[in-house]
């Protein structure tokens, strides 16, 4: 690969575990606060 050309899976794959992490932590968020909010919508 030249230095001047970027591959473009080069940024995915260098912070695969950050997205992997953060998207494992978003599940779980919104996990927990799925029921309030369903609550709340049904509520209306």
């Amino acid at each position: 690969m030249t230095e001047g050309k970027r591959n473009g899976l080069d940024f995915l794959s260098r912070y695969l575990t950050l997205w992997i992490f953060a998207a494992m932590i978003l599940g779980i968020g919104i996990g927990n606060f799925a029921p309030g909010i369903t609550k709340f919508i049904l509520s209306l």
